[in-house]
Parts: C-alpha cells; sequence; structure tokens
C-alpha cells in the first residue's frame, strides 16, 4: 500500500541556510504555486498528519475526512510540487 511524507525528515535538522536578500522571479513563482497548494485545508489536515509519520492513503483520508480517492488526488498535486514523497509497498 503506498504511503506518503514530508520532504523534511522529523528530527534530522540541518543548519540554518542563509537566505539572498532579494528573490528570483522563478523562487517568488515556485513560493507562489506552494501557497495556492495550501489554500486548500484537506491539502493542510493531511502535511500535518504527516508531520510525525508516514501514513498510507487511508489513513490520511480518515485525518483530512475525506475519500481515499480525494486524498490521492490532493496527494499527487502535493506530491508534484514537491512538498511530499510518496513510497510504495506491497505488489504491484
Amino acid at each position: 500500500m503506498p504511503t506518503s511524507r514530508t520532504r523534511s525528515s522529523g528530527s534530522e535538522r540541518a543548519a540554518p541556510a542563509k537566505h539572498p536578500d532579494v528573490l528570483t522571479g522563478e523562487q517568488v513563482a515556485a513560493a507562489v504555486r506552494s501557497f495556492a497548494l495550501l489554500a486548500d485545508p484537506t491539502r493542510v489536515r493531511m502535511l500535518w498528519a504527516l508531520r510525525e509519520a508516514d501514513l498510507d492513503v487511508a489513513t490520511l483520508a480518515a485525518a483530512a475526512g475525506c475519500r481515499p480517492t480525494v486524498a490521492s488526488q490532493h496527494l499527487s498535486k502535493l506530491r508534484l510540487a514537491g512538498l511530499v514523497e510518496g513510497q510504495r509497498h506491497g505488489q504491484r
């Protein structure tokens, strides 16, 4: 069964990155796309559920209060944006 997780690994903390004073147009566009994805309450609930552990689609759907097919569609968008990573388990 597929599971998902957020991109950053929980307890591992990297040294703070030095940020530039000015963002490029490409960086601004990427931030706008990410923030637009987070404007959906279902996606926010799913990301919140993923903060502690890798979860399968059914568990994420229950946490977000939606059907697994809806959760799967939201995960697809989050994966395309690079906000989560997917893993497949079992036979396919």
